[in-house]
């Protein structure tokens, strides 16, 4: 599939813009050119275009569908139990998908601390490293 159709937008509007979590705007830069709608990055435009076009990633197990080869991963281990990140401390060694779900059931099950990394100026908490670094690079502390 060619994105040459699907060309960036060009402009900005209102309705053109997403808020962030950290109340920054980001221009949607990719626009559908069946349905119109907008998508910050082109992965989840071709992901979108594939709907469109009936090309799905198929469940072997069921009659879902996803239109990215993520979500069906994520959906998959329903089926085998071929989770990615157990609890090495329940019995029954429950299982997770996502390495954050598996954290927080052990702070919240078993007590364990989370993962916290500081911003160095202002000291704010952040769970993940892709979250401080940007908020650090920008982070001004005012005395």
């Amino acid at each position: 599939m060619s994105l040459d159709r699907y060309p960036e937008v060009k402009h900005e509007s209102k309705i053109m813009q997403k808020t962030s979590a950290s109340g920054k705007i980001k221009p949607y830069k990719y626009r559908c050119n069946i349905c119109s709608k907008a998508f910050l990055a082109k992965h989840h435009l071709v992901d979108h275009v594939r709907r469109h076009e009936g090309r799905l990633y198929r469940c072997e197990f069921c009659p879902k569908s996803f239109s990215g080869c993520r979500g069906l991963e994520l959906h998959t281990p329903v089926h085998t139990g071929k989770y990615p990140f157990n609890c090495h401390f329940c019995t029954n060694s429950k299982r997770f998908n996502y390495k954050k779900e598996l954290e927080a059931h052990e702070a919240e099950q078993h007590g364990k601390p989370l993962t916290v990394l500081n911003c160095k100026n202002c000291r704010k908490a952040f769970r993940d490293k892709q979250r401080v670094g940007p908020h650090q690079e920008k982070c001004i502390v005012h005395h």
